[in-house]
């Protein structure tokens, strides 16, 4: 996808698929990439790990806002208006539309997209926001539609992420910008489950990859080269922790080591 070699190592094998590295450029990628109907049966799963912070079934705001789901959104919010106080906001994979309901108490005229029909009804049904079900490359989105569009811990599930960057970057607007979460496998943490995985001293080695439902996984580097592809800039970028610690989010900020990063990006002509 970033420099079309051939020239691979396999990294993980498992029964049904690997994780392979290409020598080139470093690029981790799933292969085989599922097909369409496993891609939209991930996608439709609403066992991810934070939605059992709360009761979907009886969703209680107060009790969310003490969760560690909460914090992440606030946090990411304080990070978008920085750039942004309000405008037309899109959430591509906003799964319950948490952050879109956030968004929309801070100003910004919110909605989302997501893949897992049942995710959406339980937005639109709990929570009375603008989301929509189905493929991004499917929506009727039209040039510079968009002030903000953010991208939380999604991207690395996309089969084509530089055909999703790029088709981003047509829809923001000369002065918008593109909010991208994911894990960062250049991180230290994944350097040490990495080796201990190897040499199998980790309990479920390698299942730090998060397969297979991650179908890519980046390092600042690779992804700075994928950005530039789909003709955006980076304006910013930073690691971060799953922490509320001030302490920590500082030195993540300043070093860099943290094992989820942020990056900001706009059109390459602004």
């Amino acid at each position: 996808m970033l420099c079309k070699t051939s020239d691979t190592v396999c990294i993980v094998k498992q029964e049904i698929n690997g994780l392979m590295q290409c020598s080139n450029c470093g690029l981790l990628y799933r292969y085989p990439l599922p097909t369409r109907q496993d891609y939209q049966k991930l996608s439709n799963d609403l066992d991810y790990p934070w939605y059992k912070e709360f009761d979907l079934a009886q969703f209680d705001d107060i009790r969310f806002k003490k969760t560690n789901q909460y914090f992440q959104i606030q946090r990411r919010l304080k990070h978008v208006r920085k750039y942004k106080s309000s405008g037309n906001l899109l959430d591509v994979g906003c799964g319950l539309g948490l952050f879109v309901s956030e968004g929309a108490k801070c100003g910004f005229s919110a909605m989302g997209i997501d893949m897992s029909h049942k995710a959406v009804k339980w937005a639109r049904e709990t929570l009375h926001v603008d989301v929509i079900a189905g493929k991004l490359e499917e929506m009727n989105f039209h040039a510079g539609q968009f002030d903000i569009v953010t991208l939380w811990h999604v991207l690395e599930h996309m089969p084509d992420p530089l055909e999703t960057l790029r088709y981003l970057c047509g829809i923001i607007k000369s002065n918008g910008y593109i909010f991208v979460e994911m894990p960062n496998v250049a991180a230290i943490e994944i350097k040490i489950k990495n080796f201990l995985s190897r040499y199998h001293l980790k309990r479920n080695p390698w299942g730090h990859f998060t397969m297979p439902e991650h179908l890519y996984e980046f390092t600042p580097a690779t992804f700075k080269r994928l950005a530039a592809l789909a003709g955006l800039k980076i304006l910013y970028w930073t690691t971060l922790t799953r922490s509320d610690n001030p302490l920590l989010a500082f030195i993540y900020d300043k070093t860099r080591i943290g094992n989820k990063m942020l990056f900001v990006l706009a059109r390459k002509e602004i």
